[in-house]
Order: C-alpha cells, then structure tokens, then sequence
C-alpha cells in the first residue's frame, strides 16, 4: 500500500457512511447503510443543518474530493464497502437534475 492509504480509506468510509446517514435521514424510504449495485441512493451531506451542492461545503466538493482516490485506494474502500464507487457515480449523476436547461 502507498503512505497513507489507510488514512484515505478512513477517510473515505466516514464520508461515505456520513453521506448514507444524511440520505437516509431526508428521504422517507429506508436507505441501508451498505451500498449495494443495486442501490439507488443519492448520498448527500449536510452543513449547518441543510443540504449544499456547492464545491467549498457541499456535495460537488466532497466527490470532487472522492474522485481524486486511486484505483488501489477505490479498491480498499470497496473491500469495506461494496458498491461505494457506483453509489458514488450515481450521486454524480443526481446531480444532473440540478443542472440548468440554459
């Protein structure tokens, strides 16, 4: 393993549990705290009490930050969590019901 790649996978797991946790939280369906190929959860994460897209607080920076894990990184995660890449890639493309028409 490169240094610290555990700490990145720490990292990682927190945040995507966080994002679980919170998505669970403001959907009315039950969300599982595993993700699955399967699943549809948009992850989401919360600041002062509300959802933000935004790249400094919200949820384009925290998978602009998860984008940026290497395949053995993705690899460590997913031993841990199966299924974090694609519930990942689906959140990406949630937001695209944000994107404007213009």
């Amino acid at each position: 393993p490169t240094f610290g790649c555990k700490f990145v996978v720490n990292v990682t797991k927190t945040i995507l549990l966080h994002g679980m946790k919170t998505a669970k939280k403001t959907q009315n369906s039950a969300v599982p705290m595993t993700p699955s190929t399967s699943d549809t959860t948009c992850l989401k994460w919360e600041r002062k009490g509300r959802i933000y897209l935004g790249a400094a607080h919200g949820a384009v920076g925290v998978l602009q930050s998860l984008l940026g894990l290497t395949k053995m990184e993705w690899e460590a995660v997913e031993a841990n969590l199966p299924g974090a890449r694609r519930v990942v890639e689906h959140t990406i493309d949630c937001l695209e019901d944000f994107r404007s028409d213009d």
